[in-house]
This record gives C-alpha cells, structure tokens and sequence, in this order.
C-alpha cells in the first residue's frame, strides 16, 4: 500500500467481534490444560541439586542453569539454559520443596508458551494435593483476574520428586495475559500489608520491610510508589458521608468483593481480610483503578494452623479487626459498614453458592483431579517426608481431617462451609451490579468509531440498560444499551473529531425498579473521553504485530513484537525528535534515534523490552490484549503533538494488524503479513443465512513437527473442530471439537505424522450449517 498522505488521515476500528467488557480468563493453553497429568523433567549438575536442597541454604535465591523438558504425553518440549531455584516462604524449610523456573535468566527477553517464569509447588501441607488448585478453579469461575493452574509430576536428575502444582507466575506476562492493558504498576504485597495509612510520603511505603523484604514491592512499571500512597490516603482519610463515591473513583470495589466473598467460602485466612498478607494491587491504568488479585492459595478449604473453625466462621465477620488487638484492615472493614456493599458481597456470595461452589459443580470436578493425581501420589517419595502421609491418608483426606492443621477433608469442608453460609445470608435483592466500564478503543483516535461496554450482574436479567452521553458539553441523549452476552452491555456512539470530550454515564434497572448508576452520581460527575488530536503528517502508523512467533525475526533472530512506520511524505524524514509509546497518556516513553527514512520508504520499531540490541529496539512490548502504537512530536513548547497512531484490540499470533490496501483510513487484520513492504489482502468475515463465516488467521509453526496450532476467526457461535488429512483425503489426526463464541479461537493438534505434506481442515458447524476452511502444512522428520 502506498496511499497518498498528503493530509492527515484519519483512523477508523477494525469492526470484528465485540471486545468483552471483563476481560474473560484466558484458555488454560497447553501448558495449564489438566486433562492429562504432564512431566516436567529438569536436569542440572548434581552437585549443584545438592547445593540447592541442602537445609543451610534454604532460603538462597540464586538461580542455577539446568535444562528444562515438557511431557503431556504426546509430545515433549526441551529448554536449554533455564534458571532453577527454591522458591516459597515455610515451605523453604519442608522435605518437599517449592521450586521456581525462569526461562528469560540466561536468555533475556525468552518466553516458553508466552510466559517469563513457571512455579511449581509442592503443596506439602494439603494430604490432597489439590485444595489450592480447586480454590483457583473457583478464583477464574468469578471472573477475578488469577492464575491458572494445574498438576504435574516433576521429575529432577531422573528422580521422580512427586506431584506439584503448577501455577501461573503473576508478573508482566501476567498482566499482558489477563489485562487489556498490562503496563500499569503491579505490588506484591505480603505480611504485614494490612493497607494502614503511613503518611503521603511514598518512600514510608517503599521503604518498609519489618522482615527484611518490602511488604509492598513494585513488581512491574515504573513509579516510586506514590499512586499507592495516595490509594491507602484515599482508603483510609475519607469521611464515610462520601467514601462510596470517592473509593469507587480509585477502586474495582465489585472485583475485590468478588474476592472476599471467595475467600469466605474457601476459609483463605492468608489473604489480606484475615491475615494481611498474599495478595497483589494491580494500577489498571485503561480503567483507572486499583485491582485486587490473589496469590498463594494452599491454605484454604480447611487447612489450619490458627485453631480457629473456617467452616463455620461468620460471613460477615469475616475480616479481623481493631477489637481484637491486631491492626484493622480497611480496605474489608470499610467496605462492608456500607449497607450496599455488604448487599452486593451477599449477592456474590449467593452466586458462588448456587454456582461453581454448589456440589453439583465442584465435587465432579474434584472427583476427576483426584483420579488424576492418585497413582502418582501413590508413587511420590516426597508425600511421607513431612507429615508421615500415604496412599491411605491421601484417600480419606476428601472426606474426613487427618487432624493436626488438617481439621477437614476437601468436600467435608465445602459441604460444612456450604450448609453454614446457606443459613447466615443476609436476604434481599440487590440492584444491578456495573463493572469494567469501559469505551473502546480506550483512547479513541479522530475518525475511530467509539463504543461503551459495562459488564451488568443482577439476579435475573436487568430490564433496561441505558446510556446518557453528551458531545462537547451539548444536551444529553439516551440510547439503549445492547445485550453482547455474557452479561456485557454495548452501545456505539459513533466517531468523533480531534479534540472533541465525550462525557457519559450508564444507568441498570432491574425488574423490580432497582436502578444503579455508574459512575455514582450518573451525569453530576459522568465519565468522559477526549479524542486524541494528530497533527498533519504523511509518516504514519502503518502495520503492528503485538504477537510474533514465526513471521519475521530481528537482528538477533528473535521473534519480537513489532511496528511499522511508512513515510509516505515524498521526501525524506528524520526521526530526530519524535517520540514512540504504546500509551498516549505519556507520549515521550520513548525517544526515536535520529535515523532519516526515505520516500517511499518503511522502518521496523522493534516492540521487545531489550534497548541492548539497538537503538530501534523500545523499553517495552506490546499487549496481545490490545493498546496504543502512536508517534508523537516536541511541541517546542514543553509538550508533545501526535503525529499518528491506533488504538488497536486483541491481537492473534502472526496476524498483523495494519493499514487496508482499499481504504487507506481503516486498519485491518493480515493473515501474511507484509513487514517493510506495502500491506496485503486483509480477512474480511460476513455471518450469512447459509453458513457460518470462518477464516484460517494463522497455523504455526510451518513446517510442523508433533504439535500445530491454527487461530480462526469465526463470525457468531459455533463447533468448531480440526482434522489433520493426508494427500489421499485420509484424516490421521484430530483436535478435540469444542463449542465457541464469536471471535478468535486456537485449535491445537498434537501427535506423530510420517514427514509430507498435509492438510489443516478446521470445519465450523452452527446449528448443521457447515462452513469448511483448510491450509497446506508441512510435517518434518
């Protein structure tokens, strides 16, 4: 493409499938999928194993080079040069260790199945193995943003070391996977956290470490700890008359409700509301919020070392407080002397109670991680080794204690907890529940066609959603919101000139006249967007990909993310002085290199967080889950002009995204894309009548050995299912079919074909209308 840029061009959204209001859980992919019990084999010197599990260094944090392999079964996969270390608090001192994998150690930048880092715990005070991975099963059924998790056997020099869990480490992978936008700052907070107000100073926060490490550490962004600050003022100055609106401002209150009313149910006294401690504060900047997320859940579902009885524990009186000596903790009490926010945390609670917790949901699923585990918890040396545990206790321990800090068996406790909640629930009918209120894209660009998305919860379907906007300060109009499904609520309200302020606000009514509004005091204070505003310009934003796993390689002959830049001026343009960033709320994340583009001409900015491979090589990556990619200039006059840019959705492995070869104004995606060269054919999907529109994004890798995924793109829901077909039309391999929503999906393929040619057919079939796509792949020795 090589359009004429001779004015500034304005951009338009790519019209696909809905952006879900509450980013959903992401799929368990292949390395959390828990139909199988997977192998993971490490091999290091023996010296050196022996140097990590010797008990005088216990609590060393020194990472040591070892060679890391996955088995499901299937297929294996071989890592070389990973880092190997102990990780945990007191299970540094058990027989059966917590170990910690990191595979961008001695490889900067590296990432296995797209994650930085793998934690493999050896549950050694659950006789189950399993109450922490069920309790992050009822963490992803509410929706709140935690790890995905299943078990594994880990087997170190030959050894078998028993079964462990293998749960998602929360760090920048983290966010990109479960945020829209993963770049804000992220806490860790651990024991004593308890959110207590230390002043304004930042460095009161940062700073303290009773235990020889922080209690609120930075994990990931950038900042000196100043937004927490002003979040634990704002927490715990604010007069009670207007706490509500105020911490609704600063808080996802109905995520960390979510949260408490989970913690309840799962007895998790080694959360924040019980024990100050085990849980991460995430500064989502696209919802400008603060949100709760978990961490470190072994402790629950009748596991205990205080002597208190959690299958019987009051609801509501949950939090421990002031009356009994110990610190308050703010961020429950505050929030449940609130009658609505005790009338939603009820709500959640009851939802949890006749869902995933009921014991037609959750004790199925129990029955088959058990089946699961039993032989190789039967054969695992390390299960005696702490409590003098064997096959026997590991059978009784579902329905009865062992005794010690085993005061209940896993169901006998969720059948007491369940009994016990029944009975203490408040009653009542709350008002429609609105969270992640949202437009998008986040930042609209001129031209870009906006939409506004609230995800509605209620006790039955809300009997109206509406939303009340207004343009540049004008009057204000209603328009209904649409039911996308899954309780998201959309409205499009059309495309909007440079500088142009938006201001709105959702109203819910339910069927018994119960209305709530968002933001609180509706259209007093509404919400409100301004579309950014570009200067004129002929060098320009021309193709991304937020996802490279095979397209094009750098310098270094890593796969990284990318973006293009075009300079369609007619003459040459210097990058001296002009900026890049994936977030247009700070334009100057990063200066360009003074490199001169020709006419004509394209230029790759290499997205990939490693500034050491070079000067076109930026201090971060871009999210799969959609954000900025923008170019802005000095102003001369302390601030900064956008010269060009996109705010873009989720992104699909090795499908660009870029401008249309056709309309030059609208970005499109590309199934090959065209780095440095002008833009292809674009996907362009239609659900009809007759068939269910269905297009092939990409299947990696090709050539393949003994395992392929193929993203899709279908128009409306569907089954969808993969069959791998030989030259004589044969099928000689299968993907499991599963039923799917509107958007993109992966199939994954795993087995072991004779090296040849093959097809990938990925058949659609809504409601017996069958659509059928297919690409050639190559299967090597």
């Amino acid at each position: 493409m090589r359009p004429d840029f001779s004015c500034a061009v304005l951009l338009a959204a790519l019209v696909a499938a809905p952006a879900l209001a509450q980013p959903l859980s992401p799929e368990a992919g292949p390395v959390f999928e828990d139909s199988t019990l997977p192998t993971v084999r490490l091999t290091l010197h023996p010296d050196t194993l022996a140097w990590i599990l010797d008990p005088d260094n216990a609590e060393s944090d020194i990472e040591w080079r070892a060679t890391f392999v996955w088995d499901d079964g299937t297929a294996q996969e071989t890592v070389e040069e990973i880092g190997f270390r102990l990780r945990g608090n007191t299970s540094r001192q058990a027989a059966k260790k917590s170990f910690k994998v990191s595979f961008n150690t001695y490889q900067r930048g590296r990432e296995w199945n797209g994650l930085d880092k793998m934690n493999l715990n050896g549950e050694h005070n659950d006789p189950t193995v399993l109450r922490s991975q069920v309790a992050w099963g009822l963490v992803r059924a509410m929706r709140i943003p935690g790890s995905r998790t299943n078990p594994v056997r880990l087997v170190i020099n030959g050894d078998d070391f028993g079964v462990y869990a293998n749960v998602e480490h929360i760090d920048d992978e983290f966010l990109n996977t479960h945020f829209r936008d993963g770049s804000g700052t992220l806490y860790k907070c651990l024991y004593p956290a308890d959110l207590n107000d230390l002043g304004s100073n930042p460095a009161a926060y940062r700073d303290l470490a009773p235990f020889g490490r922080p209690v609120y550490e930075l994990t990931t962004g950038d900042g000196d700890h100043a937004d927490l600050a002003a979040f634990i003022q704002t927490l715990n100055r604010t007069p009670s008359a207007t706490f509500p609106e105020t911490i609704e401002g600063v808080l996802d209150v109905n995520g960390y409700l979510r949260v408490l009313a989970m913690d309840i149910l799962t007895g998790n006294w080694d959360g924040y509301a019980y024990n100050q401690n085990n849980f991460y504060l995430y500064n989502d900047p696209e919802l400008g919020l603060f949100r709760y997320i978990p961490f470190d859940l072994d402790n629950t579902l009748g596991i205990d070392f205080l002597g208190r009885d959690w299958g019987t524990r009051s609801l509501y009186d949950w939090p421990i407080g002031p009356n009994t000596g110990a610190p308050p903790r703010p961020l429950a009490k505050r929030l449940l002397v609130v009658p609505d926010y005790r009338e939603r945390l009820t709500f959640y609670l009851r939802q949890l109670l006749n869902g995933p917790y009921a014991a037609a949901e959750i004790e199925p699923r129990i029955a088959v991680l058990r089946t699961l585990i039993a032989d190789a918890v039967a054969a695992d040396p390390y299960y005696p080794r702490d409590y003098g545990w064997d096959a026997d206790d590991f059978a009784a321990s579902f329905d009865s204690g062992l005794g010690g800090h085993v005061d209940y068996g896993l169901v006998e406790f969720i059948n007491t907890r369940r009994s016990t909640a029944l009975a203490q629930l408040d009653a009542g009918n709350v008002a429609p529940l609105l969270s992640e209120r949202r437009t998008s894209p986040a930042r609209p660009f001129p031209g870009q066609p906006v939409t506004v998305r609230v995800w509605v919860e209620d006790e039955g379907t809300p009997s109206a959603v509406d939303l009340t906007y207004r343009v540049d300060g004008g009057d204000w109009q209603t328009v209904p919101m649409t039911d996308e499904g899954d309780g998201v609520y959309a409205a499009a309200i059309g495309a909007f000139d440079r500088g142009t302020t938006v201001d709105y606000t959702i109203e819910a009514r339910d069927v018994v006249s119960q209305t709530r509004t968002d933001p609180r005091r509706g259209i007093e204070a509404p919400a409100s967007f301004t579309v950014v505003s570009p200067a004129s310009t002929g060098l320009v934003v021309n193709e991304l990909m937020a996802s490279n796993d095979a397209t094009i390689a750098d310098e270094a002959g890593e796969f990284d993310d990318w973006v293009e830049l075009y300079n369609g001026t007619g003459a040459p343009v210097s990058l001296d002085g002009l900026f890049f960033t994936d977030d247009v709320s700070e334009p100057d994340k990063v200066a360009l290199p003074d490199t001169v583009m020709a006419p004509d001409s394209y230029l790759l900015i290499w997205a990939d967080d490693d500034t050491e491979q070079g000067p076109l090589h930026v201090p971060f990556k871009l999210s799969a889950r959609g954000e900025d990619a923008a170019l802005f200039m000095d102003d001369g006059s302390g601030g900064f002009t956008l010269i060009d840019g996109i705010s873009f959705g989720e992104q699909t492995t090795d499908v660009s995204f870029g401008r249309n070869a056709a309309d030059p104004s609208t970005f499109v995606l590309f199934t090959s894309p065209t780095p440095r060269a002008p833009n292809g054919v674009s996907i362009a999907l239609e659900a009809t009548a007759e068939a269910n529109a269905l297009a092939i994004l990409s299947a990696f890798p090709n050539p393949v050995r003994d395992r392929l995924t193929v993203s899709v793109q279908v128009a409306s829901s569907t089954r969808l299912s993969l069959d791998i077909v030989d030259m004589l039309g044969r099928q000689v391999g299968m993907a499991s079919p599963r039923l799917v929503s509107a958007g993109e999906h992966q199939l994954t393929w795993r087995g072991e074909l004779a090296a040849g040619v093959y097809s990938a057919v990925v058949r659609a079939d809504a409601l017996g209308r069958v659509t059928e796509r297919s690409t050639r792949i190559t299967i090597l020795p």
